[in-house]
């Protein structure tokens, strides 16, 4: 199997169906590669043994078309749930998973040479996961149960050329006409299909809508866009498109003064704040100076006290000697009126001393005279 991929190729028709049913017949599977779901349906794995059988390629690296439209030969339908183990083909272009049960767009995002994906007839929800696929030019999601185009997933497709979203569950008028117009950002879109959506039944000048908002559309649900469906697009809508942007630039208006008015509301707010700050500062200076004043008073009353702690010290000790020398003064009065001791040896032989101590002997004397 060859794996250049023609730039040129914006088809949805079966991709390398052909090619690939020659080189894997027709991806016959071993029991190792599947797993039964129920009596008919059984899940077939993306694995690198799969890959390397169906593309006739050792080397991952070096793939760049990859065709898994399994077909349902067999005893068994095999079908692919989950797009998983690609992260190794690193040079793929061409990706088709066409015709399974793909339930979730994810673990593409390595994918940056892809060029063409095709997921149709799948059971796809949501539109996700693609936003990295930054070099993708074709993109087919039809046949699935999106019911929501996701113009903030899509914005990053800018080199998309041909988008098909047709057979899906697109709905709410207003919102996805919206999502059209979001769309004609993508300059270099020129073929959409979204026919077979319940939009249609609800808005059926949808057709107009996308003709006059993506101005280089050249094919729209599988048919060229002619002068006369551009002519009547603009014959529908150039009167619409000037009533929507009088009404965008009123609800603009009125968005401005809205913000003009929570302005001068945030504007007060700050002005009152800035006027409490003020007056806390205030109040908080006038409590630092009266703090300082307070403890001021406090250093000059502890400096008294010690100056008063010590002058009664003072006093305490002068008051003190005064009483020792008062005490003195008084026994020296007292033995002052006793007189001296008489001579004791002139009565007392000198041989005997008799141990009688100072005041035993003025005691004596006082009594002897008092007989």
């Amino acid at each position: 199997m060859t794996d250049d991929v023609n730039n040129d190729d914006l088809s949805f028709s079966p991709l390398l169906n052909s090619t690939v049913a020659e080189h894997s017949n027709e991806l016959e599977l071993t029991d190792s590669e599947v797993r039964k779901e129920d009596a008919a349906i059984t899940v077939q794995y993306i694995t690198e043994r799969l890959i390397k059988r169906v593309t006739q390629q050792e080397n991952l690296w070096m793939i760049k078309k990859l065709d898994l439209t399994l077909s349902t030969k067999g005893h068994y339908i095999k079908k692919i749930k989950r797009i998983e183990n690609l992260e190794n083909l690193r040079q793929l272009e061409y990706l088709s998973l066409s015709n399974n049960v793909i339930e979730k767009i994810e673990n593409l995002n390595h994918l940056h040479s892809l060029r063409v994906l095709n997921l149709s007839h799948n059971q796809i929800e949501k539109v996700d996961n693609i936003a990295s696929l930054i070099n993708l030019e074709v993109l087919n999601l039809s046949h699935n149960n999106i019911a929501i185009l996701p113009y903030r997933t899509f914005k990053h497709l800018q080199r998309i050329r041909k988008l098909d979203v047709s057979n899906n569950c697109i709905a709410e008028f207003s919102t996805q006409i919206k999502q059209i117009r979001d769309l004609r950002l993508l300059g270099n879109l020129v073929d959409f299909s979204f026919h077979n959506n319940p939009l249609m039944e609800q808005a059926p000048h949808a057709t107009d809508t996308a003709v006059f908002y993506l101005r280089g559309l050249e094919k729209l649900n599988g048919s060229p866009v002619k002068t006369e469906m551009r002519v009547s697009a603009d014959k529908r809508y150039q009167q619409d498109e000037v009533n929507a942007l009088q009404d965008e630039i009123l609800g603009k208006t009125r968005m401005i003064d809205a913000v003009s008015r929570e302005r001068e509301d945030v504007v007060r707010v700050l002005e009152e704040k800035k006027t409490i700050e003020e007056k806390l500062r205030r109040s908080g200076n006038t409590s630092m100076l009266r703090i300082s004043e307070l403890e001021e008073e406090l250093q000059n009353t502890k400096q008294l006290l010690e100056q008063r702690t010590n002058d009664l010290t003072a006093a305490c000790y002068k008051h003190y000697a005064l009483e020792q020398e008062l005490s003195m003064y008084k026994v020296d009065v007292r033995f002052r009126d006793i007189g001296p001791p008489p001579d004791v040896f002139d009565t007392v032989s000198r041989d005997y001393i008799p141990s009688v101590s100072i005041t035993e002997s003025a005691q004596l004397n006082l009594d002897s005279k008092r007989k």
